[in-house]
């Protein structure tokens, strides 16, 4: 942008400001000081004070005058009430068939007796774009209503649809839907690619237009393995042989789209990936390993080519020193490094301070007990999306205060603890200090008091809470308490990854029924915590608190802290220890498993390209033989598949195809020394050795290619079924209302009051420099009559 361009966005007559440097050079001319002789110095010192002065103020006042000639001004945006208008956009995708869509017709032909309608469809037949068609009718300061399920399955999300509405000012609204025909989907949930010999978990889900016991079968490889009616999920563990081995769920349901009452998945097994194990000791772990892996012994950490991860299992910091390098370079190349703890490592190896504790993701030693060794700030949110109500009663924004007064209850006193709560700005209802110098009661009723109201911006209070940690002593922590129904959710995420730079680790609780449970798990996982549900916030205390029972006995129970994680999912462990190794997570660790005492027991993270793993125990032989039981073992396996990574990524050739959808396009992706043939394909080069091509895929089924069988599955517009709880979430982020169709007294109302229209305001602020200039001229006045008071 041009200089001229730009004086022109502030100043109706910005050619007056040339009068400005030329004041400057004129004022300097005549205020030029003669020479005089010497006995006048000190006459001439106190004429050039006078001047000088002068000179300042009277440059000054005639460039504010100039200023005030050129016409500076600004634009207000208001909205105002007035014009009261909707636009009406009615969902036309196949999913959306199972509701009446007449109902769009009835209500507009309502709604034009008393404000303007606009009415639209969006999405297509086998596709659902909500957001990217809605955003095309969008109508500034206007407001939407939406008559759709919500499923929106392509494009951009109905997130990304709520902040534009936001930023837009409008207000999208729904109805309460019920459907006219009834339907269900079934879905095969579990990894496509496993090892032989390795227990993988499956899940059958259903989702559909209400919920009632299905009939279901299951077969695997053709053989039926389940036969049952239920309204639960099915899941199942299986271990396989090699080859590919193929899962099929039907649903026995006369529903509306028969088409999603079966679904088809494929799981490749290959062979056992290679691994390394270096022990200084037999090791009962060993047989559990062999199963699932082919186990080296080497007796040194060398010749680690073929491996695809390493085991360490109880080594001194001078088993290990000469071959710290070696060691580095290969986890940082890709590969998994597994660390077992004992009687003579971590804490007891002298790890501490070496340079192979900078590759795990612990500082070896026990965490600090002194006064001040935590820092927290419990962020609240009492934005009006938490004015839901529960269904056991209540509203959300109340199961939010109980559960922020509860961890209140659990941190230790001589941590230092800030409470802050935000809607669209923050509020500090209590600075950051040492819990026990607090008013505890006199802070219970500030976030009893809290009212909810508002719209929803996350980033803002996790912005305040990183504020009041900059000061906080020892490890600092955001404890996040929230629905996680935000507006400019970007915004949030930056505030999460701005507190993982300042070493804060965000520890998030999804509160209420229509939780965003996506955005809740981002926050988390970008701030280096963990996302719990408010039925486990008492995992918390493990980390904060004095735990319930608390012994000086060296028997430790087993935890799962973070569920999220593939080597933690799904798990229940019951096992006891006899001894632990000390150590403390890093910022960037993640902490998985901890004891009922809450000391740390699993911590995962990573090095360069690789995954490193520690076990705070021993491998069974002393101290953990319970984590060696078929069930418990499976936490032991899933720690090593997770370093190991893709079991294929060192192969020389592979071919692989994913599952996919009916009218979607199958990836084929290949590793050989040149592409492969197959009749009416062209296949492109996208690394060394590694070519890719896509073929459409039609009939649903097993399909066979090349040797590699994969999945082609039911539109993907057919699953999931019934209201998207993104609905409720896209319509309370905006201020909307959820109406019932026939209700169009209520629609009027509402739309008339969140119907605003954009004006803009031209403020002229000459007038604040003539102000200025005269305010300056009187202050001139008054120091001239004091200097010649005083003779100066």
């Amino acid at each position: 942008m041009s200089i001229s361009l730009l004086l022109e966005s502030y100043f109706e007559h910005p050619f007056y400001l040339i009068g400005i440097p030329l004041i400057f050079l004129i004022l300097l001319f005549l205020f030029s000081f003669k020479k005089t002789r010497a006995e006048d110095r000190a006459h001439l010192h106190k004429l050039r004070r006078m001047r000088i002065l002068l000179f300042i103020t009277r440059f000054l006042i005639l460039s504010l005058l100039f200023i005030a000639l050129a016409s500076p001004y600004g634009y207000d945006e208001l909205f105002k009430s007035g014009d009261p208008r909707v636009t009406i956009l009615t969902d036309n995708s196949s999913s959306f068939n199972l509701y009446d869509r007449s109902m769009s017709t009835t209500i507009a032909e309502a709604l034009k007796k008393v404000v303007k309608v606009k009415a639209h469809t969006i999405g297509q037949p086998y596709k659902s774009p909500l957001a990217d068609d809605a955003s095309v009718y969008l109508d500034k300061g206007g407001s939407v209503l939406l008559i759709s399920d919500g499923q929106n399955n392509a494009g951009a999300s109905l997130g990304d649809l709520a902040l534009t509405a936001s930023n837009l000012n409008i207000t999208i609204n729904a109805l309460h839907l019920e459907p006219v025909e009834s339907d269900y989907a079934i879905e095969i949930l579990g990894p496509s690619k496993i090892t032989v010999g390795v227990e993988a978990l499956f899940t059958i889900t259903v989702t559909g237009t209400k919920p009632t016991a299905h009939g279901i079968k299951v077969y695997l490889d053709d053989e039926l393995i389940a036969d049952e009616t239920t309204d639960q999920d099915i899941t199942f563990y299986r271990t396989f042989t090699d080859g590919y081995h193929t899962i099929k769920a039907v649903l026995n349901e006369d529903d509306y789209f028969l088409q999603n009452n079966e679904y088809y998945k494929t799981i490749k097994v290959v062979d056992k990936p290679p691994i390394a194990f270096v022990s200084s000791k037999e090791s009962p772990l060993l047989s559990i390993l062999e199963q699932a892996y082919a186990v080296a012994q080497p007796s040194t950490i060398s010749n680690l080519e073929e491996a695809y991860a390493l085991v360490i299992n109880d080594l001194t910091i001078d088993q290990l020193q000469g071959s710290v390098s070696t060691l580095s370079d290969f986890v940082s190349e890709g590969n998994g490094l597994v660390v077992f703890g004992g009687s003579q490592s971590f804490d007891r190896g002298n790890y501490e301070n070496s340079v192979f504790e900078s590759i795990l993701p612990v500082h070896v030693g026990s965490a600090e007990k002194e006064e001040g060794s935590s820092s927290i700030v419990i962020v609240i949110d009492v934005s009006g999306s938490t004015s839901q109500a529960y269904s056991s009663g209540g509203l959300a924004a109340d199961v939010e205060k109980a559960l922020a007064i509860s961890i209140l209850e659990d941190i230790k006193k001589d941590f230092a603890v800030g409470v802050v709560a935000f809607d669209t700005e923050h509020y500090t209802v209590s600075p950051l200090d040492m819990l026990h110098k607090k008013d505890i009661s006199l802070l219970k009723n500030q976030i009893a008091s809290l009212t909810p109201h508002g719209g929803t911006l996350i980033g803002v209070g996790l912005a305040q809470a990183i504020e009041l940690l900059k000061s906080g002593p020892g490890s600092k922590n955001i404890i996040l308490i929230s629905d996680g129904n935000t507006q400019q959710r970007d915004q949030a995420y930056a505030a999460a990854a701005y507190a993982a730079e300042q070493h804060i680790k965000i520890y998030t609780i999804g509160v209420g029924e229509q939780t965003n449970e996506i955005i809740m798990k981002d926050i988390a996982t970008i701030g280096e915590g963990t996302y719990f549900q408010a039925s486990q916030k008492n995992k918390l205390k493990l980390l904060f608190g004095d735990p319930e029972g608390e012994t000086t006995t060296d028997t430790y129970g087993v935890v799962i802290f973070d569920e999220n994680h593939f080597i933690t999912e799904h798990l229940n462990i019951l096992a006891s220890l006899y001894g632990i190794n000390e150590a403390v997570p890093r910022p960037s660790g993640k902490l998985l498993v901890i004891t009922d005492k809450g000391d740390p027991l699993i911590v995962a993270g990573r090095y360069g390209l690789g995954r490193v793993v520690v076990i705070l125990t021993d491998d069974g032989s002393v101290y953990a033989g319970e984590l060696l039981n078929n069930i418990n073992a499976r936490l032991l396996i899933r720690a090593l598949n997770w370093a190991v990574g893709d079991p294929e990524r060192k192969k020389e050739t592979f071919v692989t195809i994913p599952d996919t959808f009916a009218g979607e396009q199958a990836t084929i992706l290949t590793k050989s020394s040149g592409p492969p043939s197959l009749e009416g394909v062209t296949f492109s080069r996208v690394d060394n050795d590694l070519y890719s091509a896509t073929i459409p895929a039609t009939t649903t089924g097993f399909v066979t290619l090349l040797g590699v069988t994969f999945a082609v599955n039911h539109e993907q517009e057919y699953n999931p079924i019934g209201i998207s709880p993104e609905l409720s979430n896209l319509v309370s982020s905006t201020g909307g209302t959820f109406f019932d169709p026939d209700d169009i007294r209520s629609m009027t109302t509402e739309i008339k009051r969140q119907s605003k229209q954009s004006l803009f305001d031209k403020d002229s602020y000459g007038w604040i420099f003539v102000l200025e200039a005269l305010f300056l001229f009187l202050i001139e006045l008054y120091v001239r009559k004091i200097m010649q008071y005083k003779h100066i």
